[in-house]
């Protein structure tokens, strides 16, 4: 089924293409198709009105927490970009990733998707066609709030917690965070 839709995409994509007259390269045309089905047949399972799958106790693909926002950058498609700067920005949809994926992982991850916000944002500013590199900050600025979090959490608690992150864990993450912030707040 995927498969079939994906292959009728990059027909239209083609025929569209060639009426068009566009000079994009090829591989990254079907590239982009590719992440648009994938994105799309996942969000598709959910509810119609749904904009994000936050409920971990609903929703326990690893995917949608660790890869669904990169893909949807690697659309080519505005909208899509910026339901991703938008799912990015949630603070639940950040809670959930950081449970299903730990503190380490999910920074890593979380900061790999606001560089691929801003090379989306960086590209589209210089077509002026999306919004500008300001609007993958607060992407930054909740993750580092959460990490704060956590870490008074930590430090506050008696001991730490079975299954709790350690706080030098926390502290790396933010670290690292901090450091991103510094480089892209100038």
């Amino acid at each position: 089924s995927l498969k079939r839709r994906l292959r009728s995409l990059a027909k239209s994509s083609l025929h569209e293409r060639s009426l068009a007259g566009k000079s994009e390269p090829l591989s990254l045309s079907l590239r982009c198709l590719f992440d648009l089905a994938l994105v799309q047949s996942f969000l598709n399972q959910g509810s119609k009105n749904s904009d994000v799958i936050l409920d971990a106790a609903v929703c326990h693909d690893v995917f949608v927490y660790e890869d669904l926002p990169y893909h949807m950058f690697r659309t080519n498609k505005d909208s899509m970009q910026k339901r991703a700067l938008k799912l990015l920005s949630n603070s639940d949809f950040l809670s959930v990733r950081m449970a299903t994926l730990g503190i380490k992982r999910g920074t890593e991850v979380h900061l790999r998707d606001f560089s691929t916000a801003n090379r989306c944002s960086y590209i589209c500013t210089r077509k002026k066609a999306r919004p500008s590199i300001n609007e993958s900050l607060p992407i930054l600025h909740l993750l580092s709030d959460f990490l704060r979090q956590q870490l008074l959490v930590n430090q506050t608690s008696a001991g730490q917690a079975k299954g709790q992150p350690s706080t030098f864990d926390i502290s790396e993450a933010l670290k690292s965070t901090t450091h991103a912030l510094q480089e892209h707040s100038h």
